[in-house]
């Protein structure tokens, strides 16, 4: 029975020594934080213990996470991105013994990064001149040789090119731009002469104008003419060959069509008369 007691007395004397040792501190730590703009995360953002080899880069959210910092070591976390400061410029810690959290910093754009979109508008193999193009709300114009430049674009800006002249078509008619990130060249354009064919249509006997009446020329287009009777066919490409026929249900009408062939000018009062 001694012999038991004895040795309940021994283990319970290795349990109170293991109980007094001091608990080893971890050999790593890791630093974490977040990088705003405007109370939004920051993508991008280099942060790195200054002199180390110890670096991160903030995620979508603008979050960062420095592993592998060493115990008891001392430093200064260091933020950097092109174009931007932050707020406060750097964070010290010392004897580093625990992981750190929220060691947040507030970025501030010094100047905005913008871009240029850059190209050349052409009919047939010769630039040019005085189209207007259209990226938003910012608009230029192309030189004599047809080339154009819309400058100062922010970074992000997203939108379309748009070229634009009375009398032309152009072909893209557009050019789509998601979230600018670098310059843009060639964004060209090509230019078509187009016109326009129009006329009236009145009642026979009356002469009173008859709107609703469809009016198509070939298989290019359709439109229908107003209460004054007035049809008008935009935008018809040079080179257009067709039947000008109005339809109305139970209407037939005076010419039944207009021949139009190889369209070199805009064609106005092309009249047709209707009757029951």
């Amino acid at each position: 029975m001694f012999k038991k007691f004895a040795q309940i007395i021994g283990i319970a004397a290795i349990l109170a020594t293991m109980l007094t040792l001091p608990v080893q501190a971890a050999s790593i730590h890791t630093i974490t934080g977040t990088i705003t703009l405007n109370n939004v995360g920051l993508k991008g953002v280099v942060v790195s213990v200054q002199g180390t080899a110890l670096t991160a880069t903030t995620n979508g959210l603008g979050n960062y996470a420095i592993h592998n910092v060493p115990n008891a070591s001392s430093g200064t976390i260091v933020p950097v991105l092109a174009n931007y400061s932050f707020a406060p410029v750097n964070i010290k810690f010392v004897n580093i013994v625990a992981n750190l959290t929220a060691q947040n910093f507030i970025a501030t754009q010094i100047h905005q990064i913008t871009y240029i979109i850059a190209g050349k508008i052409t009919k047939g193999s010769v630039g040019m001149s005085g189209v207007l193009v259209t990226f938003g709300t910012l608009t230029t114009t192309t030189t004599l040789s047809g080339t154009y430049q819309i400058l100062n674009v922010p970074a992000g800006t997203r939108g379309r090119i748009v070229p634009s002249l009375a009398g032309y078509a152009f072909t893209p008619g557009f050019i789509s731009v998601a979230a600018m990130s670098a310059n843009l060249a060639n964004q060209n354009f090509t230019a078509t002469p187009v016109f326009t064919v129009s006329g009236k249509v009145t009642e026979t006997g009356t002469g009173l104008p008859l709107g609703g009446v469809t009016v198509t020329l070939g298989s290019f287009s359709a439109v229908t003419s107003t209460a004054t009777g007035a049809y008008t066919i935009r935008n018809v490409p040079a080179g257009t060959s067709g039947a000008l026929t109005p339809s109305l249900a139970g209407k037939t009408f005076t010419p039944p069509t207009i021949s139009v062939a190889a369209l070199t000018a805009s064609l106005h009062s092309q009249n047709f008369v209707a009757a029951p």
